[in-house]
């Protein structure tokens, strides 16, 4: 039991530093895709787009969700605030997802991206 433990908390880690690269990545360039995006058909070096990190294949969909939720976060006194329960709860059931997934499991990747997006965009920001 203690190795299927300590193989989970590996695999939560990697997950996380993986978001964090992507999260970190989209902070700094995601506004800049199209520009990135069209200097490398024009032929040009592009490093920052090529060496953008890449989700892990089963985080794909759970980002997805993240990004929708984000549309609707509250900001408060020029900070962007965590996104609710309430937010997520709208969302999951508004798509549907109680006939694949537990809420519980929903919020609990939702709340590890979203911890994880306000811990960059705030190391994003002292460094401006």
């Amino acid at each position: 039991m203690k190795k299927i433990i300590e193989s989970k908390k590996e695999w939560i880690s990697e997950r996380s530093k993986k978001l964090k690269e992507v999260i970190a990545w989209n902070l700094e360039w995601g506004d800049k895709i199209e520009v990135l995006l069209q200097a490398k058909e024009a032929g040009l070096s592009t490093t920052t787009l090529d060496n953008r990190p890449q989700l892990l294949e089963g985080l794909k969909w759970i980002w997805s969700c993240f990004n929708e939720l984000s549309r609707d976060r509250r900001v408060a006194d020029g900070a962007s605030m965590p996104l609710s329960t309430g937010e997520m709860l709208t969302y999951f059931r508004a798509y549907g997802l109680g006939d694949s997934l537990d809420f519980s499991e929903f919020v609990e990747q939702i709340v590890r991206i979203d911890d994880i997006w306000l811990e960059q965009l705030a190391i994003k920001r002292k460094a401006s």
